[in-house]
């Protein structure tokens, strides 16, 4: 499969991240990363298998939500259904991984990612979670490099041994018609 189909690295006309923008989500990395949980609590607390964890903007502090970075997210999701400043903020989550990713499809079928650690090891997109699957493709992130990925395909990090830590925006989802495709053509 195409990567296109799976990853949409956000031109910098688009989503322009400054230095201030990269201080404050180490500032929130460094500040949650240990507050981190598996339940999805708008999910009726599912307790997620995957080694996937999140701690969510929605816990921070007044200040931390009046941050400018909200308003570059808003700007940039204004045609979609994350169309408000509270719903960007309700829809942001630092994700920490700090082991093995099983094979997973996610609830929502597109996010915004932001790496905030170097990683070595790709995410892998698969065939199915079946004995005869087959990598469709994979990713390399870069620091900092923002890119909406397409969830609704199975994917995972083959070994991971990285303490993977990603500041997301948003839980798009296809029944409002934002699955990967038509979420790339809103922005």
């Amino acid at each position: 499969m195409d990567i296109k189909n799976l990853v949409y690295e956000v031109p910098k006309e688009k989503l322009d991240l400054n230095q201030n923008d990269i201080n404050f989500l180490e500032l929130l990395k460094e500040k949650y990363k240990d507050q981190v949980n598996n339940i999805i609590p708008q999910r009726n607390n599912y307790v997620m298998k995957s080694g996937y964890t999140q701690w969510y903007m929605k816990d921070a502090t007044a200040e931390e939500k009046t941050n400018p970075i909200f308003f570059k997210f808003l700007k940039l999701f204004e045609n979609t259904t994350h169309n408000t400043l509270e719903k960007i903020i309700n829809s942001c989550k630092l994700a920490r991984i700090p082991g093995p990713l099983n094979i997973h499809v996610d609830y929502r079928a597109a996010i915004l990612s932001i790496p905030l650690v170097d990683l070595k090891k790709p995410i892998t997109f698969w065939s199915s979670r079946n004995d005869d699957k087959i990598i469709l493709n994979q990713y390399y992130y870069t620091k900092y490099k923002p890119v909406i990925k397409n969830v609704h395909v199975e994917h995972n990090v083959i070994d991971n041994n990285e303490d993977r830590i990603i500041f997301q925006v948003g839980s798009f989802g296809k029944e409002n018609n934002e699955d990967f495709i038509n979420l790339i053509k809103k922005l």
